[in-house]
């Protein structure tokens, strides 16, 4: 169903969601008091135990060792606009770390080693870090216009893991029409920052790319933060 759907999708590529704040009760010392018995006998108040019915469920397939407790609560402040029990930036590292620890070593070194190699490149010279963790590095500035989201755009790029392995390119091929708004998030962002003629090295945290899945079939690995060097040619018209 639509809500089963909608929560695998949170829990697998969207970190910041209601589940990655409800990792933290896995450290909590004790269980929050069960909830009343809710009445069940208006239409909303039907539908709304049903979508709770259909969370529970998928909850339960992706991950049974979290929490309900806790989940419950997570969701309860979410849809009440109540404060967080912990920021964003450690719910979103929470989640990761997650979801690395279940899909196994690999995924954690992968993990651990972007997270080092970040750290490592923000402090060279001339790399800019976002508000998102994104990181750029501008090779060549260009005088034409800003995409806007709604934007397809014509690039030549190169993408490499941090090893400096080749996973993708155009160089040598035609160039890449891509949508502004249908690109992975670290790829977004940049775009709506570059003019047309700009020539950018991105690094491109695990959360920003492909998170735990790389694309089916591909050689991106999960949680790999990526590098791409991004040539901006033209705006399609």
């Amino acid at each position: 169903m639509f809500y089963r759907s909608l929560l695998a999708a949170c829990c697998v590529f969207a970190p910041g969601v209601i589940l990655l704040q409800s990792v933290h009760g896995q450290e909590s010392t004790g269980k929050l008091p069960a909830p009343a018995a809710p009445q069940v006998k208006t239409l909303e108040e039907q539908a709304a135990y049903a979508i709770g019915l259909d969370l529970g469920e998928e909850t339960l397939a992706n991950a049974p060792d979290l929490s309900p407790e806790i989940i419950a609560r997570g969701l309860i402040d979410a849809m009440k606009k109540a404060k967080p029990a912990i920021p964003a930036e450690q719910a979103q590292e929470a989640m990761s770390q997650y979801l690395a620890k279940k899909l196994g070593p690999g995924a954690e070194k992968n993990l651990k080693d972007g997270k080092e190699f970040l750290a490592t490149n923000k402090a060279k010279q001339g790399v800019t870090t976002t508000e998102s963790g994104l990181q750029y590095f501008v090779v060549k500035s260009g005088t034409g216009r800003t995409p806007k989201p709604t934007d397809v755009v014509r690039v030549h790029y190169n993408g490499m893991l941090i090893d400096g392995k080749v996973f993708d390119s155009t160089l040598g091929k035609d160039a890449a029409e891509i949508p502004v708004n249908r690109a992975i998030p670290g790829w977004t962002e940049a775009l709506l920052k570059m003019k047309v003629g700009d020539k950018w090295r991105l690094y491109i945290p695990a959360q920003l790319a492909y998170g735990p899945q790389g694309p089916p079939g591909g050689p991106i690995p999960p949680f790999a933060t990526l590098i791409f060097d991004i040539e901006l040619l033209d705006i399609v018209q």
